[in-house]
């Protein structure tokens, strides 16, 4: 039996689905501990549940559950900072009942333990992580000579010293740690080699240099984003890129950079000679368990 592939009409996003996504995305940064489930969203946006759905991934690049998950995780990031919560009650905090899996997906979304970023600021502090060279992150040798290159430029009359951090990730959404990437300075040229096969999105973000540890690690007020709007595709693995990226302030439409920025210049702290004060070594350890 043959089979027939029906696709789906292009969407155009209208002024007033923007509003009506603007309007779901703010009940969810307001309690982004509520259950909110699909229907309660559409509800909140005036459509169907499967239009609604529709729209948002395709205005936001990732479902609404996702980005209700990423919203309660960059929440979880501020409790650990700012307050002395247990990470327990964090958890529960967040709309979490299970703390296992609230501590691996953590892990997973933001590139630390909870309690590895909650320990971050000192070890930046400790390294002098802020002024380390510029490096890539590691990454295995995939031997494939796929390169997506480009250059990072600041809006007008943005100048100074920032850390541009640059990678390419597999949805739409800073978390985890990129396929591949690397730090530079504002206004430099990036280059990614040995990008493997498969379908990704360049993601940039930009911290002033001097601002203070924990500006780093929750950067939304002080941080400048670039991002590619194409999917690149890598498929015969020769494939290359040369793509001019723009920062710009965040939109509030935008889901929040997880990934702990500054945790990409770790490795530059173990190549450092052994520190003479054992404990803090110990704590940067900490931060990769």
């Amino acid at each position: 039996m043959s089979s027939v592939t029906v696709n789906e009409p292009v969407l155009t996003i209208t002024p007033e689905h923007e509003v009506a996504i603007s309007r779901v995305v703010a009940a969810m940064q307001a309690e982004p501990d509520y259950p909110f489930t699909l229907d309660t969203l559409a509800e909140i946006a005036n459509f169907s549940p499967y239009h609604f759905a529709r729209l948002f991934r395709s205005l936001i690049g990732i479902p609404p559950g996702e980005f209700l998950t990423a919203l309660r995780y960059e929440r979880a990031k501020q409790l650990l900072l700012t307050t002395n919560l247990s990470v327990t009650d964090i958890c529960f905090e967040v709309g979490y009942d299970s703390l296992g899996t609230f501590s691996s997906r953590f892990k997973r979304l933001i590139g630390l333990s909870p309690a590895g970023f909650r320990a971050l600021p000192a070890v930046m502090e400790a390294f002098a992580v802020a002024d380390l060279p510029p490096i890539p992150t590691v990454f295995p040798d995939l031997g494939i000579p796929a390169r997506i290159q480009g250059r990072v430029i600041s809006p007008p009359g943005v100048s100074g010293d920032w850390h541009v951090y640059v990678g390419i990730f597999p949805a739409s959404i800073a978390r985890g740690n990129p396929v591949s990437g690397v730090r530079i300075g504002l206004n430099e040229g990036f280059a990614l080699q040995h990008v493997p096969r498969g379908n990704f999105r360049l993601l940039s973000a930009a911290v002033p240099v001097d601002a203070p540890p924990t500006a780093h690690l929750l950067p939304q007020a002080t941080m400048m984003v670039a991002s590619y709007p194409d999917v690149i595709s890598i498929e015969t693995g020769h494939e290359q890129y040369d793509i001019p990226l723009m920062l710009r302030p965040p939109s509030p439409l935008e889901p929040p950079v997880l990934i702990a920025l500054p945790a990409l210049t770790l490795p530059a702290v173990f190549a450092l000679p052994p520190a003479r004060n054992r404990d803090l070594l110990m704590l940067a350890t900490a931060t990769q368990d």
